[in-house]
Parts: structure tokens; C-alpha cells; sequence
């Protein structure tokens, strides 16, 4: 579990197999986005080219990114 000041505690619970860090990222950004938590004026504001990665990660399958991360299991996304 993690606890933050702003959101307390959250309930996700990641056991990985193995670190591959770049296809983790790419699980959670996919996750985020699917999941519409995405601040996207905060995006519009400070970031260039999402809508390409946006595209990117829509078309990346969850087997493959589960595959290249490692990930035994992810449990509590919600």
C-alpha cells in the first residue's frame, strides 16, 4: 500500500516478477488513460506530443505490456 498527503492511502498492490521499469510506466500511463484519469489541462499547459503517446499506448495490447514488465499481478486499480 501507498500513502500520500493529498490522496491517503492507495490501494494498489504490484508484485513483480522481474524490474523492467519502461513497460510498468507504459501499464500505468495505458491505465490512466483508459481509466480517464488523465489531467489533461495540466497536459495542454505543460507537455508537447501526448496525443501521439496517447495513440501509442491505445494501441499497445495489456498481454505485451504484462509480458514485458514482469508483472505477476496487478490487484486494487479501481
Amino acid at each position: 500500500m501507498v500513502t500520500t498527503a493529498t490522496h491517503g492511502t492507495a490501494g494498489i498492490m504490484m508484485k513483480s516478477c522481474k524490474s523492467k521499469s519502461a513497460a510498468l510506466l507504459t501499464g500505468i500511463a495505458k491505465w490512466l488513460i483508459e481509466n480517464n484519469k488523465v489531467n489533461t489541462d495540466f497536459i495542454t499547459t505543460h507537455t508537447s506530443g501526448f496525443e501521439p503517446l496517447k495513440q501509442w499506448l491505445t494501441e499497445k495490447l495489456w498481454t505485451d505490456i504484462e509480458q514485458g514488465c514482469g508483472m505477476c499481478s496487478i490487484t486494487g486499480l479501481t
